[in-house]
């Protein structure tokens, strides 16, 4: 596929996932934005293309207008024909998707709960999930977070990450 073919087709997706965003202009008979318009905005985000081009992973930001703070879930756009869904549900927060190289596995950032994990760890963990669906595990229960993380090589069993 052409690196032109792959931009417009990012291009109608990106438009695509800006549309839900457009109804909070009407809000306001001025047609102006208040603040509760801007901090309650679903916000759409750290988009990743996979490598056939055929899908983006990308993470959809809202506020917890109980808690005060914004959180994200991760989601999948067919780039063919603009179909969306949730990869992710639940208030805690999931950032930074990446598909591995042969685009079966996205691995994230989140603040979820890790099962069994030592009771000094915190922050956001290393997470992986199939593509095809499935509950994702936690590769990393470091005792501050991770920093950031990169797939490396050809294959999708080497990640390199970077913690506090």
């Amino acid at each position: 596929m052409s690196s032109l073919r792959i931009a417009s087709r990012i291009a109608v997706v990106a438009l695509l996932l800006a549309v839900p965003t457009w109804p909070v202009l009407a809000q306001n008979a001025a047609g102006y934005w208040t603040m509760d318009d801007i901090l309650g905005a679903e916000s759409a985000g750290s988009f990743d293309i996979s490598p056939d081009g055929r899908y983006v992973v990308w993470t959809k930001s809202q506020l917890d207008r109980e808690k005060g703070r914004r959180y994200a879930n991760l989601w999948v756009t067919r780039v063919e024909d603009g179909e969306s869904w949730a990869l992710t549900q639940g208030k805690d927060s999931f950032g930074s998707p990446r598909f591995s190289p042969d685009g079966r596995l996205i691995a994230f950032t989140s603040s979820r709960e890790v099962p069994d994990r030592s009771p000094d760890a915190s922050g956001s963990q290393l997470w992986v999930l199939r593509m095809a669906g499935g509950e994702a595990w936690a590769l990393t229960t470091t005792a501050r977070g991770l920093r950031q993380f990169e797939w490396k090589g050809e294959s999708s069993d080497t990640i390199v990450f970077t913690a506090q």
